[in-house]
């Protein structure tokens, strides 16, 4: 009958669609996973890079002969060379790679 509607169910695609939806969010979810693992991972290795040299000071003023101000002096200019160091390096990453929003 021209006209008329049928009650047969409509063919879908949803099955092969949802089954896409769900290789896609797996794919995506190992991806987000495998970027948070090397995010800590950098993240441990620079903590523990900047913070090397302090052990070596006890070493330094012992081969050195250096007093107790001395060491402080010294520790005290690495801690601000590195605040200094990461500072100036954020500012440029900010400035560098990321978009102004206005």
């Amino acid at each position: 009958m021209p006209g008329a509607t049928s009650d047969a169910p409509a063919v879908s695609d949803a099955p092969a669609h949802v089954a896409h939806q769900a290789t896609r969010t797996r794919t995506c979810t190992k991806r987000r996973t495998a970027s948070f693992a090397l995010d800590v991972s950098v993240l441990a290795a620079l903590l523990a890079a900047s913070s090397a040299p302090t052990p070596l000071h006890p070493l330094y003023q012992d081969q050195w002969g250096l007093s107790a101000l001395a060491v402080t002096v010294v520790f005290s200019v690495y801690a601000l060379a590195l605040l200094l160091a990461l500072l100036t390096t954020g500012a440029l990453s900010d400035h560098l790679g990321r978009d102004d929003p206005s």
